[in-house]
């Protein structure tokens, strides 16, 4: 780990915490590795840009002055965001998810730098099997990755989700 390697030889090693953050952050680092929790916020890491980028459209939409009408009736910031921002941006944030979605299930480069067992992702599976030549089960998982991405984008056009302007 380039981390490690830095804390111990490296420019890195003249800070003065460097001897605990090797001792302590780097194992607990690699505990974590191998977990599915790892590949959450890896996920979370790369895409939460796209995904701000997506709905901040739909939250720009919701007038500022409805929050200041129910913040001035006494409502504190949760219930303004449950009953007033949520409901009038909900169609604009469910089609946000699902282009995520859609976007989420044909990515595999994220899912095989993480790729241990017990974490793998449709996509890793299938660079991982295509590698080990079971070219008939990465055809399945292909058939139901498709599968996903047309159900994902039928439930995504139901909700008004425009693909072309």
């Amino acid at each position: 780990m380039w981390l490690d390697q830095s804390l111990k030889h490296g420019w890195l090693s003249a800070l003065p915490v460097a001897d605990w953050l090797r001792e302590h952050l780097i194992v607990q680092l690699r505990a974590l590795r191998n977990t599915i929790f790892s590949v959450w916020l890896a996920y979370t890491v790369v895409w939460m840009a796209y995904g701000l980028r997506l709905i901040s459209s739909t939250l720009l939409q919701v007038g500022p002055e409805l929050e200041e009408a129910a913040r001035s009736t006494g409502a504190s910031r949760g219930q303004i965001t449950r009953h007033v921002t949520v409901p009038l941006s909900r169609y604009g944030l469910i089609g946000s998810w699902l282009l995520m979605f859609l976007i989420f299930e044909r990515e595999y480069s994220t899912g095989v730098y993480l790729l241990s067992p017990g974490t793998e992702t449709i996509g890793s599976m299938l660079v991982s099997l295509w590698a080990a030549g079971a070219i008939d089960i990465v055809a399945a998982l292909s058939f139901i990755n498709i599968l996903l991405v047309v159900i994902g984008l039928g439930i995504a056009l139901r909700f008004g989700v425009k693909l072309h302007d």
